[in-house]
């Protein structure tokens, strides 16, 4: 299978080929994801932010469940 692609524009290297409706451009591949790595970016900044929500809830809650321990341990002593 032959197939013949009218390309507006000069292709350059590592470029990709849209078609923007109505014929294939050339567009190059850093621009082509930058979107997508800025998606990325603000997705790693997220997560990151959430572990740190995440181990401060942990923390919380061991601390209240040393708390409660040592509570139900002084009330069994005391019996």
């Amino acid at each position: 299978m032959k197939l013949v692609i009218d390309i507006k524009g000069e292709p350059k290297k590592d470029d990709i080929l849209i078609f923007d409706g109505n014929q294939y451009k050339p567009i190059s591949k850093d621009e082509f994801l930058f979107k997508t790595k800025k998606e990325l970016e603000d997705i790693k900044k997220e997560f990151e932010k959430l572990k740190e929500e995440i181990n401060v809830f942990k923390e919380g809650v061991n601390h209240k469940l040393k708390d409660y321990h040592n509570i139900l341990q002084t009330l069994t002593k005391e019996d």
